[in-house]
């Protein structure tokens, strides 16, 4: 089967109610990444956050939590995908300064297709 390597998936999050310090990103089955993640505020400045990627799981911690009415651009790179047309859906978790938990945001969908 076709494998396409080296793409970059993207998807924004915009930060409301409380600063943001960490995402988390659930990982559709047989996708790697395997250049990190960078995430970028609506200015094109880079966040700096350290990332974990482990089973099926990314995590992106910040280095200082984002306030809100931030829009982050988050990309995911060199991602290897099996097959090239398809929908892959990533699940999508925040955690926020003073709010317990894991607050699930939503779902990033990305199309992939053939030239």
């Amino acid at each position: 089967s076709a494998t396409f390597q080296g793409a970059t998936h993207q998807f924004e999050v915009h930060v409301q109610g409380y600063p943001l310090s960490e995402l988390s990103i659930n990982l559709p089955e047989d996708i790697d990444i395997n250049d990190g993640i960078e995430v970028k505020n609506q200015s094109g400045q880079e966040i700096p956050a350290t990332v974990s990627i482990k089973d099926g799981n990314a995590r992106v911690v910040f280095s200082q939590p984002v306030p809100p009415e931030t829009t982050l651009k988050v990309a995911m790179q060199g991602v290897n995908t099996p097959g090239y047309d398809n929908t892959w859906q990533y699940m999508v978790f925040t955690k926020n300064v003073g709010l317990s938990g894991e607050i699930p945001i939503g779902m990033a969908r990305i199309l992939t297709y053939r030239d």
